[in-house]
């Protein structure tokens, strides 16, 4: 092959909360290379809000992932690497003396409420492109409580900005950045130095950990290249002028991954479901945020970027199969999500019912565990079961796994509604993610949103769609994506049930918020007036 044919490869690194993926694609948008390595989860033995990872297991991970790519990559043809841009969960990590390690986005360690009482006063406007409410799950509150337990003078990074800062040498010039002083979806970096030590977080600029070098609190554009390789990384790849690129938060990856030429960004909500569960649209110019949704963020210099979402989604199919009884039963050499599927028909078959939503039509659930983001962005709200069994036999296995298809679909009609109610005209669902392949959660989420078009991509490898999204930002001019529709049989009864059931889940979720206020005042008072 002659060196004018030597193909332009493109990294994308997609960090999620179990594993990282790895993809290359060459300048025709074709996948060469990919990689996915599984990274561990540590639940603090004695505090269960405290969730960490190893910094260094994920470091090594990535080079593992990013070696095997590479090799798949030069297996096929010849190539250089172009860029490198990488996705990440919203975690953040601390560089404290010699000690480095992640602390995960789910980490609940923090106190939100007096940094919510200052922002309230301080900064109002800031506080309302967060959904009004600074949430457990955000940096600020678990940094404030980090540094009270701590008298050192720790480095603290955003995920992404940590990979970055580890793969980065010489920084480059940036000349066009976001100016907006605000983290994107409640991350570290963004906000003022002065907002921070208002919030009693008595950070330096120097202790926020960043590559590019431009004034602070400046943001680069997604996929702003910011640095050269580093000399060791790129004499090892051989890839010696190859750039590291501004990444992003991992949902927002899947954005760019699944974007049309011929199609509307501003009418189109991505559903990116995964471990938990973000929803993503955007404007041209910035408007006033819907109630629960983070945002306007100008990731972007063409978009702002409007963000939703549900904090516990996959994970809750996860700790139904490992906690509920009768998943033990089981069999484990095949699929446990196809074995649920068998079971529901059996149930329907032999107890005669219409339809398979009989057997939960008097169940409601709510699997707001780690707090409810969007549209109540209360981290103190929590799950709710009504109708549940004592009986906790495959039956009622069954009744569970309908239970939360039940709790996502509605939950996302609250969010598009949530949208829609403040203006945003919606058009279309594109669903990515782990969840994207559950097909009877699909047909709900069509039938349940009647007058959207639902569409899932194809001919795209679910696990590596973040990756994907992060090669485009890093220059990739990458096809369009290709999508299938989601159709469903219109059913009077079963809409008449869900409306209902809809109804019910705002009921029920304001009030456990007038339950949270009431019992939270008995700790300020005595037992008597309690």
């Amino acid at each position: 092959m002659s060196k004018s044919a030597v193909s332009l490869w493109y990294l994308g690194i997609d960090i999620g909360t179990s594993s990282l993926r790895t993809s290359i694609l060459n300048d025709q948008g074709v996948v060469v290379g990919g990689s996915e390595q599984a990274i561990d989860v540590y639940y603090h033995p004695s505090n269960n809000r405290i969730v960490t990872q190893d910094s260094a297991q994920l470091w090594s991970k990535l080079l593992t992932a990013i070696d095997e790519s590479l090799q798949a990559a030069k297996s096929k043809a010849e190539g250089t690497l172009k860029s490198i841009c990488c996705g990440a969960t919203c975690s953040l990590v601390v560089e404290d003396n010699d000690n480095s390690h992640v602390i995960l986005w789910m980490d609940h360690r923090g106190e939100t409420n007096s940094i919510n009482s200052k922002m309230e006063l301080h900064y109002p406007k800031v506080l309302q492109r967060l959904g009004g409410s600074i949430i457990a799950e955000m940096a600020l509150p678990k940094i404030k409580e980090y540094l009270r337990t701590t008298s050192s003078s720790p480095r603290i990074y955003d995920l992404h900005d940590w990979i970055e800062w580890k793969l980065a040498g010489e920084v480059l010039t940036i000349r066009n950045y976001n100016t907006e002083n605000i983290g994107i979806d409640g991350s570290l970096k963004g906000f003022s130095i002065d907002c921070l030590h208002d919030l009693d977080i008595p950070l330096k600029e120097s202790q926020i950990g960043r590559v590019e070098n431009i004034p602070y609190p400046g943001i680069p554009f997604a996929g702003t290249p910011i640095a050269k390789l580093s000399p060791t990384l790129a004499e090892k790849w051989d890839a010696k002028s190859a750039v590291v690129c501004s990444g992003v938060i991992d949902c927002y990856a899947s954005f760019f991954a699944l974007q049309k030429s011929d199609s509307s960004p501003e009418e189109n909500l991505v559903m990116v479901a995964g471990t938990s569960t973000c929803y993503l649209t955007v404007s041209r110019t910035p408007k006033d945020p819907p109630p629960g949704i983070w945002g306007p963020f100008h990731l972007t210099d063409k978009f702002w970027f409007y963000e939703g979402g549900l904090s516990c989604s996959g994970i809750l199919f996860e700790s139904l199969l490992e906690n509920h009884p009768a998943a033990k039963t089981l069999d484990k050499s095949k699929d446990k999500f196809e074995q649920l599927e068998e079971l529901v028909g059996f149930f329907v078959e032999s107890e005669n019912l219409s339809s398979p939503w009989k057997l939960t039509e008097k169940r409601i659930y709510i699997g707001d565990y780690l707090g409810n983001r969007t549209p109540f962005n209360d981290s103190e709200l929590s799950s709710v079961i009504i109708g549940g069994s004592l009986r906790q036999d495959t039956k009622d296995l069954v009744c569970c796994y309908l239970s939360i298809l039940e709790y996502l679909a509605l939950s996302t009609r609250m969010i598009v509604d949530c949208f829609r109610k403040s203006g945003f005209d919606l058009k279309t669902l594109q669903v990515c993610g782990s969840q994207a392949k559950n097909a009877r959660l699909m047909e709900l989420l069509a039938f349940i949103l009647d007058d959207m078009n639902i569409l899932l991509p194809i001919d795209l490898d679910s696990k590596l769609i973040g990756a994907r999204g992060c090669s485009i930002l890093g220059g990739c001019a990458a096809k369009d994506a290709k999508f299938k529709a989601v159709k469903h049989v219109p059913n009077d009864t079963l809409k008449k049930l869900f409306d209902t059931k809809y109804e019910i889940m705002f009921e029920l979720i304001q009030k456990q918020q007038e339950m949270n206020r009431r019992l939270a005042s008995c700790t300020s008072r005595s037992q008597a007036q309690c």
